[in-house]
């Protein structure tokens, strides 16, 4: 958390976002400390509570949500629901056939009897950062150069493809003309930086340098992106860049 822009600061502007409420698991380890949470939830007088839970979110785990809820008085909620039986998960994996993310969520709220319709998150990207972006690829990107974005990090360790093999697509891609950009946070940068070595030229390190919306800005004017399962993986796809 140190060291680390909010939420808030993040998609400061967005215009389907009212006010972004932040906590931390460590944060609420007590009842009492859920109470406190509460009771700054209860603050805000909620309408509605509409509950999203995770594809492998346990009963215990929709039971304390729900309680919480509750605690917060909110005047109307639902959408706690089971969506994944633990037991015989591999075997599920294997053979059936899950929604995506979005059209999960999405029909989570359309049986909720609220219409839903096509997803739309128009990001608040302005000339501002534009500027950024405009600043850290002007002395390095050549003109009118197609860039494709490459992203090695994730949260997850066993969600990262071996660096080695970003360095020969990077390799592969400037020696088609590509222009290489390297996208991540600021612990993504040594990674990056071992890429762009064995890459050779032709690849911009930018892990670390930009903000959430300025590095979607930059996926923004990549012809497609290439990455683990991970942030950047969401960012290209806000901003309609393809994605591998």
């Amino acid at each position: 958390r140190k060291g680390m822009p909010g939420a808030s600061e993040l998609l400061a502007g967005a215009p389907w976002l009212d006010d972004l409420f932040v906590y931390y698991r460590e944060d609420i380890q007590t009842w009492g400390q859920r109470w406190d949470l509460a009771k700054q939830l209860r603050l805000k007088r909620f309408d509605v509570w509409i509950e999203f839970p995770s594809d492998l979110a346990t009963f215990g785990v929709l039971l304390r949500n729900m309680i919480l809820a509750k605690m917060a008085e909110a005047r109307w909620a639902q959408g706690w629901q089971i969506n994944t039986i633990q037991w015989g998960a591999r075997a599920q994996s294997a053979n059936k056939v899950f929604p995506s993310e979005v059209d999960r969520l999405l029909h989570l709220v359309e049986g909720l009897g609220i219409p839903a319709g096509p997803p739309q998150f128009p990001l608040a990207l302005t000339a501002d950062h534009a500027s950024v972006v405009d600043s850290e690829l002007q002395s390095a990107v050549p003109p009118k150069a197609s860039m494709v974005a490459i992203a090695p990090g994730a949260k997850r360790s066993t969600n990262k493809w071996p660096l080695d093999r970003y360095a020969k697509v990077a390799e592969a891609l400037t020696a088609q003309g590509y222009f290489v950009l390297l996208l991540g946070a600021v612990n993504d940068h040594a990674s990056c930086a071992s890429i762009a070595s064995r890459a050779g030229g032709g690849v911009l390190n930018l892990a670390g340098r930009l903000s959430v919306l300025e590095s979607c800005e930059a996926l923004r004017r990549c012809a497609f992106a290439i990455c683990n399962d991970s942030g950047v993986q969401h960012m290209a796809a806000a901003v309609s860049t393809p994605c591998i």
